[in-house]
């Protein structure tokens, strides 16, 4: 007895060591219908669990009317071999009926090892309250008596007592359940997500996954989308992933991550890239993390609880699996079971247990499938409680117990897609159960944004994820090594099971057991592993966006950088598909941009955004139309509508071509604009760079433009555009075309169909034309030294044919070659592209066009500085005052219009001050003109007392020419006569006395006491006519004396007194 109990030892603990070798040992299964007890976990197995459930009774309770027939289904995600058992258990938990037919002497019903449902037929007068229905589930590749249960809280009632509710989810109605929307079964109990597309809302469709349980039809979310009901918009909506912005990791041969930490928005974005049709999972949790873990969710009290294995199955705590290198290793593969030579024995109970009906003989194996009713005809007693040990732990009577398994307390990311439709989920998994979404256990998805896509046989997952944890079904990503997980579906006709399953070995019902995109078990091998990483580990995450900023692998800096499609492309050898150069020019605090594009047919540009939204977006956009001319401007966003031209266009310096096949555009822009439509650059604030790889059509006439044809990409992180200290480095230098020799020239093309419709300016077919007749004629003029471009100007219809106007252009700093080009030298350059095209012409095919060869039109043009003008007033850089032959004519030619503008200047002081002059002395004139004045007089010997200074000769030969027939002067005396002439003595009757032996002034003033002092024969002002009126009538009396005039201004003519009055020679103030 002794040896034998020690034998039995001995096997069992040779089958829990191979159990414990193997990483997965995954049952999953659990009851659908009846509903299992919360939680309804599928992994849940007689080694790990407590009995007999694995979980403790709950508030969900199905009843039964006793009696009735119902099918008992369950979800089945590994068809392992053996079969299956239905039992009753009490409201002890203890078995009183088994709900399954002994086949050939085995309790278990294994003749379909992917059997989900069976019918049962409860007894006519069985009934039972609180009571358990349970079913056992063999895993034979893992040993005889290891098997996984799942319990189910019923009622069997009788009919008076029984009320059907159709499970809570329809009305019952003439004998039978009318089910709610999205619900079916005969009671209601299965629930898909949708029907049709609407109940996914406006951007999901609903998709028939063809699954072998419960949901069948699933939501999937349009591109741009995710989350329940499709509701949530996604940030990352494009297809067109740039890998090379992430690291990459190779985990199997099928399966590949790339991930990146984005720090602006403290957030994981992983992609997983798997070769594959069904889904991807990737799973982590902190290497600190310890199996009490397991506790979350709290299921009862936390108590100090000791377990131990059954007899028949002693089941030791595993070693812990050895940590696999950066690389998953192939997993191991155990070496055949051996068979026990344990029997189990069988212990009657201490209760009484019922059979549904009466002994029968047992069925053969072959003829299980056609047994109807499943009640068995005793109950097993092999499934009793187990005796316990005094190992304690501390952990929860329902935890898990052992091992700590690489799946168990993961959070983890699942996704599978359908062409650009996707269905991806934030996961939480305690154990080796099917992992179940994060509002399972209590929390929300957590996820900022998610795209999935399947193409050509590869599934494609992207999802984003905070770094931070705030939920117990979510693990923080730490800046250290982290236990990483990851899975992917298996794939039909490529099941890999180690050992076999029950599909490859047993009989199946359902060969194609694992549908695409159903969550399943994983399988073995490179279909799932297990790796240590570090997220953080990325040197990406540091970079401003893109590559380096220099030729070599130097990081961007904050005065310089650089984004570039592809990865290892060179602007400077014209293979990127798009570029973004930019350079801070310190002493200006100007930024130089360059981009390039080799989409010569869209628009392009870069955009600055504050966060990372195409509204309330600065963008400069531009392209080279088909004329070689460039355009740029400075615009503002919005929204999601056309961009609105700023009106400041604060850039300049603008240039653009196209050569080889790819558009270069550079502009340069104020760091700090001070411009409300601009976004600055500043020392405390950066910026996000938009990178449009791909824009859209334009309009080169009326300059509008169409949506991008690829959504631009962001760059993953703010960037800035500071000083970096290196002011004196470099300064910038623009430079312009160098000046140009133009030929006008003027073919017909001929022979171009005889529907041949021509084109209307403007349109695309014009521009289409013009540039095939441009490249015909490009072979032609490439011989020619210093040749730059062809020009059609216009496309002119006569008849079927079309004449066309080209405009060619020769660099003459190349025909120069640092000498100034004669008269005679423009003359043989002139003769040689005249013969060039007369030959061309002549032949009368250039190219793949044929032309008329006596049509030919060549006209030399005047040298052009070939500055074409934008619509927006730039233009495009040259180089020809750089020149050294034109650098000394400019010179002096700002020179002598400066010195022109200063005598202007001068000469309009000048003229201003003169005219103020003039224009004050007409104010103080009261007489316009100087004149000889008569006044009369009573006497003609009013004289002062002194004589009368001589004229000196000049005077005098001036005053004879100045003499007119009748003795008056026609101008003015010069000056005053230096001597008086002889007068006479004596004082005339009209004169008053003088007081006080007379004055020597020369005009005297009347003393008060002589004259009254209103009298206005004295005043200084000259006599008007009001006053000559007061003198006449005064000569009938006492005539005053005339004081005003000065003795140079009076002559003698008898009675009447004639002075000269010269307004003009008076000096004034001003």
């Amino acid at each position: 007895m002794h040896r034998h109990n020690m034998a039995t030892a001995v096997c069992g603990l040779i089958l829990a060591v191979l159990i414990c070798v193997v990483n997965y040992s995954d049952g999953h299964v659990a009851l659908v219908f009846p509903p299992a007890r919360k939680y309804d976990l599928d992994f849940l197995d007689s080694s790990r669990t407590k009995a007999p459930c694995g979980m403790p009774k709950g508030n969900v309770k199905t009843s039964f009317l006793s009696g009735s027939k119902f099918n008992v289904s369950w979800h089945l995600g590994y068809p392992h071999k053996g079969g299956f058992k239905l039992q009753l258990l009490d409201q002890l938990e203890r078995p009183v009926l088994d709900l399954t037919p002994s086949v050939q002497g085995s309790e278990f019903i294994s003749n379909d090892a992917t059997a989900q449902t069976y019918a049962v037929e409860l007894p006519p007068d069985f009934t039972c309250i609180n009571c358990t229905l349970r079913l056992i589930r063999q895993a034979l590749e893992w040993g005889v008596g290891y098997k996984f249960w799942s319990c189910a809280d019923v009622d069997i009632k009788i009919r008076k007592e029984f009320r059907e509710n159709c499970g809570g989810h329809g009305r019952y109605l003439l004998g039978k359940c009318k089910c709610d929307r999205l619900y079916y079964g005969s009671v209601c109990q299965f629930r898909d997500e949708c029907l049709e597309n609407s109940d996914c809302g406006s951007q999901g469709i609903c998709v028939d996954i063809d699954a072998t349980t419960a949901p069948r039809k699933q939501c999937y979310c349009q591109l741009g989308y995710f989350g329940p009901g499709c509701t949530r918009r996604s940030p990352v909506k494009s297809t067109e992933i740039d890998f090379d912005l992430y690291t990459e990791k190779k985990l199997s041969d099928t399966f590949t991550l790339y991930w990146r930490i984005l720090k602006e928005h403290k957030e994981l974005e992983a992609v997983m890239v798997v070769n594959g049709t069904s889904y991807a999972a990737l799973g982590w949790r902190p290497r600190s993390l310890t199996k009490s873990c397991k506790n979350f969710p709290q299921i009862g009290p936390v108590e100090v609880v000791t377990t131990t294995p059954s007899t028949t199955q002693p089941e030791p705590e595993p070693k812990s699996e050895p940590e696999p290198s950066s690389e998953p290793t192939t997993e191991y593969e155990p070496t055949s079971e051996p068979e026990p030579n344990a029997v189990e024995t069988e212990r009657k109970s201490t209760y009484n247990r019922r059979s549904a009906l009466l002994p029968s003989p047992a069925l053969p194996y072959q003829d299980v499938d056609k047994v109807e009713t499943s009640v068995s005809y005793k109950v097993s007693s092999s499934q009793g409680r187990r005796k316990r040990e005094t190992s304690a732990e501390n952990l929860n009577a329902y935890t898990p117990r052992h091992d700590f398994n690489p799946m168990d307390c993961t959070d983890i990311i699942i996704g599978s897609a359908r062409g650009t439709a996707s269905r991806i989920g934030d996961y939480y998994t305690r154990d080796r159960s099917t992992p179940r979404m994060d509002n399972f256990w209590g929390g929300k998805n957590d996820l900022t944004a998610a795209l999935g896509f399947e193409k050509d046989g590869i599934t494609t997952i992207l999802f984003r994820k905070k770094l931070e944890a705030k939920e117990p079904s979510d693990h923080t990503i730490e800046e250290d090594l982290m236990h990483v997980i990851f899975a992917q579906g298996q794939e039909k006709g490529k099941y890999v099971h180690i050992p076999k399953s029950g599909v490859e070995t047993s009989q199946v019902s359902e060969k194609d057991f694992y549908k695409p995109d159903e969550l399943k078990y994983h399988g073995h091998e490179s279909q799932r592993g297990v790796i240590s990483l570090n997220f953080f580990e990325d040197k990406k995450v540091i970079m401003a966006a893109g590559t380096a900023a220099t030729s070599d692998s130097a990081q961007n800096t904050d005065c310089g950088g650089e984004w570039k499609i592809p990865k290892g492309c060179s602007p400077e050898n014209l293979t990127c598909e798009y570029s973004a150069k930019w350079e801070l020019i310190p002493r200006k605090d100007e930024i130089r941009f360059t981009l390039t594009t080799s989409n010569t047919d869209t628009w392009t540009g870069i955009a600055f955004s504050n966060d990372e939204k195409m509204s309330q977006t600065d963008a400069v956009l531009g392209w080279v139309d088909k004329t070689g001319r460039p355009f740029l401007m400075d615009t503002w966003i919005s929204g999601y509508t056309q961009p609105f031209l700023d009106s400041n266009q604060n850039i300049y310096n603008t240039s653009g071509r196209i050569e080889n096949g790819v558009t270069t555009l550079s502009f340069t822009r104020k760091r700090i604009t001070n411009d409300p439509r601009d976004l600055d650059f500043t020392d405390d604030r950066c910026l996000f760079m938009m990178f449009p790889v791909k824009g859209g059509a334009f309009n080169s006439v009326n300059k509008k433009i169409r949506k991008h044809e690829v959504l631009p990409v962001v760059s993953t992180e703010r960037i800035c555009i500071k000083s970096c200290g290196n002011d004196d480095l470099y300064d910038y230098q623009t430079t312009t075309e160098s000046p140009g020799i133009d030929y006008k020239v003027q073919v017909k093309v001929v022979d171009l169909g005889e529907n041949f419709v021509p084109p209307k300016p403007g349109t695309v077919q014009y521009d289409d034309l013009s540039n095939s007749i441009s490249n015909n004629f490009q072979p032609v003029f490439k011989s020619l030294p210093g040749y730059r471009r062809i020009v059609i100007d216009q496309l002119k219809s006569e008849s079927n044919d079309i004449v066309a106007i080209m405009n060619v252009q020769l660099d003459k700093a190349v025909l120069e070659k640092g000498r100034a080009l004669s008269s005679s030298d423009m003359k043989n350059t002139d003769e040689q592209v005249h013969k060039i095209v007369q030959e061309s012409v002549g032949s009368g095919r250039v190219g793949n066009l044929k032309v008329d060869p006596q049509y030919l039109v060549f006209e030399p043009q005047s040298r052009t500085t070939n500055l074409i003008p934008d619509a927006d007033g730039s233009t495009i850089s040259s180089g020809w005052f750089d020149m050294p032959s034109t650098k000394l004519y400019i010179v002096l030619g700002c020179i002598a219009a400066l010195v022109l503008v200063a005598l202007v200047q001068a000469g309009c002081t000048v003229y201003k001050a003169t005219g103020r002059r003039r224009a004050n002395r007409h104010k103080d004139h009261l007489i316009p003109n100087s004149a000889w004045k008569d006044y009369s007089s009573n006497t003609n010997y009013a004289f002062d007392s002194f004589e009368r200074e001589e004229p000196t000769k000049k005077q005098q030969h001036q005053q004879h020419h100045q003499q007119n027939g009748n003795g008056r002067s026609a101008h003015p005396p010069q000056s005053r006569p230096r001597s008086n002439p002889p007068r006479p003595q004596g004082r005339p009757p009209s004169v008053p006395p003088q007081g006080h032996g007379g004055d020597s002034r020369s005009l005297q003033r009347p003393r008060s006491a002589l004259l009254p002092p209103n009298d206005r024969s004295t005043f200084s002002l000259p006599r008007t006519q009001y006053d000559r009126h007061t003198v006449g009538a005064a000569k009938g009396g006492q005539m005053p004396a005339d004081f005003y005039f000065m003795p140079s201004q009076r002559k003698y003519s008898g009675e009447v007194v004639r002075v000269y009055v010269d307004y003009n020679g008076q000096k004034r103030e001003h």
